[in-house]
C-alpha cells in the first residue's frame, strides 16, 4: 500500500510495530538532530547507531541546538549507560532538560480525572467516562486512542 500522508504513516507505525504518535514523532525528531546532522562527525554517528532508544533521545535538543562539540561527542560516543550520556549533556547544556519544560498529561482510571503537569505545577485538564470503558466499546476504543495519541500516563 501507499501511504497517503503524515497521518496515515503514524497510524501504519502504530499499526505495525505499536508506536505511538508522539513517540513515533520523538524518534523521527532525534533522527533528524543526531544522524541527518552534518556537524556530528560520521564516525560519532557510527558508534551511536549501537546505542539505546533512551540514550539517543537525551541527544535531541543539544544535537539539534549545536551545542555539544567535537570531544564531549566523541564522548558521548564512548559512554556505556544512559546515565553517562545523561551526564555529558547535562555538562553542556546545565538543567535545561525537556524533563524541566515538558507537559506530562496524566488519566486517573479509576475517576477519569485528566491532569497536565509542568515544572511542579498540576491542574485538572477535563474529566474522561471512565466508567463506560467495561461497557461500551466505542468509549473504551476512543479513550484509548486518546491515551495512545497523546502519550498520556495512565494511573
Amino acid at each position: 500500500d501507499i501511504i497517503g500522508g503524515e497521518d496515515d504513516m503514524y497510524e501504519v507505525v502504530y499499526a505495525e510495530c505499536g508506536i505511538a504518535r508522539s513517540t513515533a514523532y520523538k524518534y523521527i525528531n532525534m533522527w533528524g538532530a543526531v544522524f541527518n546532522n552534518p556537524a556530528i562527525p560520521e564516525e560519532v554517528k557510527t558508534a551511536l547507531r549501537g546505542k539505546s532508544m533512551r540514550s539517543l533521545l537525551l541527544l535531541t535538543a543539544a544535537a539539534r541546538e549545536g551545542e555539544i562539540d567535537d570531544s564531549t561527542w566523541e564522548n558521548i560516543s564512548k559512554a556505556t549507560t544512559s546515565s553517562e550520556i545523561r551526564g555529558l549533556v547535562r555538562d553542556v547544556r546545565g538543567e535545561r532538560t525537556s524533563s524541566h519544560t515538558a507537559i506530562v498529561l496524566e488519566l486517573n482510571m479509576k475517576s477519569g480525572v485528566l491532569t497536565a503537569r509542568k515544572s511542579g505545577v498540576v491542574e485538572v485538564v477535563g474529566v474522561l467516562n471512565v466508567s463506560l470503558r467495561d461497557t461500551a466499546d466505542l468509549i473504551d476504543a476512543s479513550i484509548q486512542r486518546i491515551v495512545d495519541a497523546c502519550n498520556i500516563m495512565e494511573r
